[in-house]
Formats: C-alpha cells, sequence, structure tokens
C-alpha cells in the first residue's frame, strides 16, 4: 500500500475499455471528500450484474452484488469496474486478514464505516472480456469502430424519449410503481435504438413532485421499476432527466418551492441543453420522441428531428400550434423508421430535389394517405441540410369542394389561392401569420 499514488486508478486487467480517464480524475479529485469513485453504465443486463444506488448528486447509498431479489426494483447503474480511490480511505482495512473484493466487500464496509463514495456515470465503452464469448464480443466491436464511435470526444447520436405515453401507459399522474406499465413494444424499440448506438435519454416534466403526490424518493422507485423492466427484457436508457416542477399553485399538499417558472419544463430546452453538454450530443443526428405537442414544440426549440407517436395523447393536446416531422403509431414504429425507412427515404427525397435552388417552390400531391407529409418532410430535412430555410405548409384548407374538383391531382386545389400565398411566404424573413 506504501507503493500506491495518494490517488490511484483500478483497472481489471480482463476489461476492455476506452475511457476518458483524465475526465474521470478531474471528477474524482473535484469531490474532495469522496474516499473512492467507481465508474458506472447501465446495460441490457443488470439482471446478473452488480449494480449501486445514488443519491440525486451521485453519493453511493447502497451496493446490490449479484443475485439480485427478483420482487425488487433497481437503478440500471452497473458498477464496471474501474475505480479512482484515495489510499488514504483503505487505511483502516490494511490489516485483513483475508482478500476484499472491491465491489463486494471493500466498498460496502467503507460505505458502512461512513466513507463517502461517488458514482461517475459515462457511457463510454468498459467491457469485461473475461470469457471467450466476451473476448470475442469486445474484439469485434473494436474491428467495427464501435469502441472508438463511443468516446464522448466523439459527437453523438440520440433519441430523447419522453415517458409518459411514449415509454409507458399514460395512467394519469403516475405517483407509484404499481401504476407504471411499459407500453407493448417500448422494451424492444430501446433495445434497438441501444444496439444502432444511438444514446437514449429520457426528458421528462413530472409535475407530481410540485404537487405533492410524490416525493422524489418515490419518482426514483418508479424509474427504478422502468430500468428494471427495461433491463429484464435486453433494454437500458443512457439518463434519466426529469424536470418536477410546476407554474400552477392550488393542490393540496402541494410543494411550495417548485411552483415555479423553470427552464427545464419542457417546451423549455434545459433537459435537452444538460444532456447535449454530458452526451456531447450532435443534434443535427438526433431526435425527439413523444407524444403531445409539448415534445414536438421542445423538438423545434431545441434544433432538433421530432416524431409524433399516436400512443398516449396522439399529439391531441393542443397545447402548442406545431407539427411533428413525422408521424407514427408507436415506438417500437418509430424506431423502425428512423432505423430503417428514413434512411431511404432522405435517399429518394436527395435525388427528387437534386436541382432545387433557393426560392423554389415544391410542390408534392397525391391521393389521401398516399405519404405526401412524410416525403414532404424528407424534403425539407434535405434542403436543411443544404443550408436552405426550407418549410413545409400542409394544402388541405385549400382543396376544392367535391363539386368543384377537377378529375387532376392539380385539379383537387384551389391553385390560385395557394400562389397567392406562397408568393407571400417566400423570401420572407419574420414570422407570417395566413388568413
Amino acid at each position: 500500500m506504501d507503493l500506491l499514488d495518494e490517488d490511484f486508478l483500478t483497472i481489471y486487467g480482463d476489461t476492455m475499455l476506452d475511457v476518458d480517464l483524465t475526465r474521470f480524475k478531474c471528477f474524482h479529485e473535484k469531490h474532495e471528500a469522496a474516499a473512492a469513485t467507481v465508474f458506472t453504465h447501465p446495460n441490457d443486463h443488470p439482471h446478473d450484474s452488480d449494480l449501486i444506488e445514488t443519491s440525486e448528486d451521485g453519493v453511493v447509498t447502497a451496493f446490490h452484488p449479484y443475485p439480485h431479489d427478483p420482487g425488487c426494483f433497481y437503478p440500471n447503474k452497473v458498477s464496471a469496474a474501474l475505480y479512482y480511490i484515495r489510499r488514504q480511505a483503505l487505511l483502516p482495512w490494511r490489516a485483513a486478514a483475508t482478500p476484499l473484493d472491491f465491489g463486494k466487500d471493500l466498498f460496502p464496509e467503507m460505505l458502512r464505516a461512513g466513507a463517502e463514495i461517488r458514482s461517475y456515470s459515462s457511457p463510454e465503452y468498459i467491457k469485461d472480456a473475461g470469457t471467450p464469448a466476451r473476448l470475442d464480443k469486445v474484439c469485434a466491436d473494436l474491428a467495427s469502430g464501435r469502441i472508438a464511435r463511443a468516446s464522448l470526444a466523439s459527437p453523438q447520436k440520440a433519441v430523447f424519449l419522453d415517458r409518459d405515453g411514449c415509454i409507458n401507459v399514460d395512467d394519469g399522474h403516475i405517483d407509484r410503481p404499481e401504476r407504471f406499465e411499459l407500453i407493448k413494444g417500448a422494451a424492444a424499440a430501446i433495445a434497438c435504438f441501444n444496439q444502432a448506438e444511438y444514446r437514449t435519454i429520457v426528458v421528462t416534466n413530472q409535475p407530481v413532485v410540485a404537487r405533492g403526490d410524490c416525493s422524489v424518493r418515490d419518482l426514483r422507485r418508479i424509474h427504478d421499476k422502468m430500468e428494471t423492466e427495461l433491463g429484464r427484457r435486453g433494454a437500458f436508457v443512457d439518463a434519466i432527466y426529469y424536470c418536477p416542477h410546476h407554474p400552477d399553485r392550488g393542490f393540496a399538499g402541494e410543494v411550495e418551492a417548485l411552483k415555479v417558472h423553470c427552464e427545464c419544463r419542457k417546451p423549455a430546452t434545459g433537459l435537452v441543453d444538460q444532456a447535449v453538454e454530458a452526451f456531447n450530443i450532435d443534434r443535427r443526428q438526433s431526435w425527439v420522441i413523444g407524444d403531445s405537442s409539448t415534445d414536438i414544440a421542445l423538438a423545434k426549440r431545441s434544433g432538433i428531428r421530432s416524431i409524433l407517436v399516436e400512443t398516449g395523447a396522439g399529439g391531441l393536446d393542443s397545447k402548442y400550434h406545431v407539427m411533428p416531422d413525422y408521424t407514427v403509431p408507436d415506438l417500437f414504429e418509430a424506431a423502425t423508421f428512423i432505423l430503417t425507412v428514413h434512411p431511404t427515404l432522405v435517399d429518394t427525397a436527395s435525388d427528387l430535389i437534386a436541382h432545387v435552388e433557393p426560392g423554389d417552390v415544391c410542390f408534392v400531391a397525391g391521393l389521401s394517405r398516399s405519404g405526401k407529409s412524410v416525403l414532404s418532410s424528407a424534403i425539407a430535412e434535405v434542403l436543411r441540410g443544404r443550408g436552405f430555410d426550407a418549410q413545409v405548409v400542409a394544402l388541405d384548407r385549400w382543396i376544392r369542394s367535391a363539386a368543384d374538383r377537377e378529375a387532376t391531382v392539380m385539379g383537387r386545389y384551389d391553385m390560385n389561392e395557394i400562389r397567392k400565398v406562397v408568393s407571400r411566404l417566400v423570401g420572407v424573413r419574420s414570422r407570417e401569420t395566413l388568413d
């Protein structure tokens, strides 16, 4: 022990990792009271992993070594066998008669003795390569570039997921774990995002805390159930960001300190901004998925593409007058669209508008439910990628009455009125309200 530095790094020899160790060290050194800092991350098999539990500010409150009680719910916060430790904190165990395992023996004893242990949560790549199958997996990840892409030095793509009505059944204000139920296909969708290397981040308004319907601890138990249920199905979320505030007063038992206007209540962008900073997220490669106009407004304000799911509110809340980029039945269909349909759709749109110039108008017409809105959104997305200020204008309000329609597609619309509106919009540099 005398040969150790005052603060030393512990790495297990059978792990493959690409971690910014300088950043890890700085985090550890910033928390001077911490006896140790444990590197943690979620995984797709928390049921057979050593888990830890933390307070809101990242102080470890409990270690949950495998095996776990199947009747309990745990946060998907896995100890990755990478630690920064202060040598002085180990002195009481210097004369231990038997070898001590850090995760199963030493850290729990330190916690019981009153030592502060911190969790450093990161999505960076670190995996156990201690079996032939796991060794093959990490070798494949290295060869494919997956390990390098997981580095926080590289911009990350992400999906920002609303919780209620998108991941779980929206059963009113969910105030206890018993009321939390995953929507069918949600776990499979999240697993698809995990496998496709999307950072999967929950951003949710939870006014139940401000209303006094449940405590922060109760909310954590709800999220523990969500993470446990997802983990049992081979899925995980990288982070959960929630807003506990609510601006309206008058609820029995409300928490006065949380009845405020804030920057984190959606559609304000505070939660997304935090995640973008923490995970080095590239907004241009990312998506917001939710069931309400609040989620779509969040996407617009954040500069991120949006998908409305028809579960939960299904966009019928009418809180904000915004249109999603795309609409699908549920979260699983959103994953299918992003991972399978969207790349081909963008390629098609790119070919169609190869010769479009600034100031041009693209008219997309067709039969009902033929995919006009989807193609229009893809065209606008491609044009924005080229630096154009592209907007989609729905023309349904200019469909002629049945008696006045002509047989052709163009004959369905009042083209004279459409030309007047479009001529007003082209070149406009400020908000324009259509009469």
